[in-house]
């Protein structure tokens, strides 16, 4: 895998995105931690989160369980809230209880 794969690999879903790809959704890079289930935290996933999302920025968590006791977070960084917005609702089965989500659609 090339080094710029990684900023583009969405590792909770296993997909790789193109760079045109990543500029039609207005998707600025794609951060992933792989870490023990007992160490993922809501205070790591927190400073996680807003390490990787700049101001003026928003973000995406996505998170998955990968064998006996490995957790997979991906944070996913858009330019604004609408490219965010627009990326939850074409993912919906992923993002359906997301609260931003539910407010969107409310």
């Amino acid at each position: 895998m090339r080094t710029d794969d990684y900023f583009r690999t969405v590792r909770t879903r296993n997909i790789t995105y193109s760079l045109s790809e990543m500029e039609a959704m207005r998707l600025k890079a794609v951060y992933n931690s792989v870490g023990e289930e007992c160490l993922m935290t809501v205070d790591y996933l927190r400073v996680f989160f807003s390490e990787c999302v700049g101001e003026g920025e928003c973000g995406l968590l996505e998170l998955r369980k990968e064998g006996v006791s490995q957790v997979v977070a991906s944070i996913l960084v858009f330019e604004d809230v609408w490219s965010r917005n627009m990326y939850a609702l074409r993912h919906w089965e992923v993002y359906e209880d997301t609260a931003q989500v539910v407010e969107l659609l409310n």
